[in-house]
């Protein structure tokens, strides 16, 4: 869109796409963002983005003419007219409207464990957060997730990673068009099986789920 622009006010910081703050490489996003722009409901929408820190998706969002909050515990570097930030844990923010898209991308994981988290350790934060999820959405809205998956259980005190009970809990009276699970490993990318995807989580070969 011509006239166009965002402002990045962070000193002494650069962001590369595909890149969080200080230049952390997160082989998913590869994934997970053509995933989101390929399922997402064409604009004009209402968009949530919860866990926005790390990723330019808010404010690409923005740009393509959807009207978008983006939430995190964390400040955030870009402005732009369609976009809105919100500091603070999205679990205790009131929200004076539902939106037609809610996204998650590799973020609710993190809710509430020990690494991520700025307030007091809550094992139920993501099991929270989905909850909080449905009541946001509106009739016929969409939910976009991706995650972590393979073994379920806790990685470091930073990340859950979801098996296939965890998903049918979170996903109970939702309508799933689209589900697809990746290996992530430092030297290939692929769609793997459920079946492939259900591994122990490694740090240099792991799985994700996208919804």
């Amino acid at each position: 869109m011509r006239g166009e622009r965002m402002e990045l006010f962070w000193k002494n910081k650069k962001y590369q796409i595909n890149y969080g703050f200080n230049k952390k490489f997160y082989a998913e996003r590869l994934v997970e963002q053509p995933f989101l722009f390929r399922h997402i409901d064409e604009p004009p929408k209402s968009v949530l983005d919860i866990g926005c820190w790390e990723s330019i998706i808010s404010p690409q969002l923005a740009m393509l003419g959807y009207d978008v909050i983006g939430v995190d515990i964390q400040d955030y570097g870009y402005k732009h007219r369609n976009f809105r930030f919100i500091k603070g844990d999205f679990n205790q923010i009131a929200f004076d409207k539902k939106f037609d898209v809610i996204i998650d991308i590799s973020a609710i994981e993190h809710f509430g464990l020990p690494v991520y988290t700025n307030t007091t350790v809550d094992l139920d934060a993501d099991k929270k957060a989905i909850a909080k999820v449905k009541e946001l959405l509106k009739p016929r809205g969409q939910f976009i997730f991706t995650a972590p998956y393979g073994i379920s259980g806790i990685y470091n005190n930073f990340e859950r990673i979801y098996d296939e009970m965890d998903i049918l809990r979170f996903f109970e009276g939702f309508k799933i068009n689209t589900i697809k699970y990746y290996l992530i490993t430092p030297t290939e990318i692929k769609e793997i099986s459920k079946e492939e995807a259900n591994i122990p989580h490694q740090k240099e070969k792991y799985a994700i789920v996208c919804i």
